[in-house]
């Protein structure tokens, strides 16, 4: 999953800034723009605090055939 691209459609989504965002939930601007733009990969726990503030939940899918 490209944390970072989900992120970008989401804010684009929900019109709320990268800014924003990062005033809120008191996270570093440049950790953020990092994380957007595909240079880092952010932890779990961050990744289910961001967008649980966005309104949005984790969910993880198998892919590909069914287990017998």
């Amino acid at each position: 999953m490209d944390v970072g691209l989900k992120l970008k459609q989401i804010l684009k989504k929900e019109k709320i800034s990268a800014y924003k965002l990062g005033q809120e939930l008191k996270i570093d601007q440049g950790y953020l723009s990092k994380i957007i733009n595909g240079k880092t990969q952010p932890t779990f726990v961050w990744m289910e605090r961001v967008f649980k503030y966005l309104g949005y939940s984790i969910e993880f899918k198998k892919k590909g055939a069914k287990r017998k």
